[in-house]
């Protein structure tokens, strides 16, 4: 059984904003997420769709705006280039993201964490069942 001073089960904003905290104060911490860390927000949500938009907006501010010449209503997106970009901002706030995990020294499982009993908490990965200790646990699953 792996010993921490505290495991939290979710790696969204609150999950990772807490674990970051608690290393910067000292406890040995793991974060246990099932997806990739950043939680929805990052990967799916707001990040993305953000992204979407403002590829979106340059497209209509061509097609309106009176100071071009030309057929600018043919001007359109190249949608796999725009979701390669999309993916590209996404991957690299969530390489960002697991390099502050790493230089904190926090540990990240990916796996689905349970409660098992007080201070126990069982994560299943693909691989195996990991037993984790801790003093404290966080639930920030969103």
């Amino acid at each position: 059984m792996q010993e921490f001073n505290l495991v939290i089960i979710g790696g969204g904003p609150g999950g990772y904003l807490a674990a970051l905290r608690a290393a910067q104060l000292g406890l040995k911490v793991t974060l246990v997420e099932e997806n990739k860390i950043g939680g929805v927000c990052m990967n799916v949500g707001c990040i993305p769709t953000k992204y979407l938009l403002h590829q979106t907006g340059i497209i209509h501010q061509v097609k309106v705006t009176k100071n071009l010449e030309g057929p600018v209503q043919e001007v359109r997106l190249n949608w796999q280039n725009v979701q390669q970009g999309r993916q590209a901002v996404v991957d690299r706030l969530v390489k960002g993201l697991e390099f502050l995990m790493m230089r904190n020294k926090i540990k990240i499982i990916k796996g689905r964490g349970k409660v098992v009993g007080p201070g126990q908490v069982l994560v299943k990965t693909e691989k195996e069942e990991i037993s984790l200790q801790a003093d404290k646990i966080i639930l920030a699953t969103g």
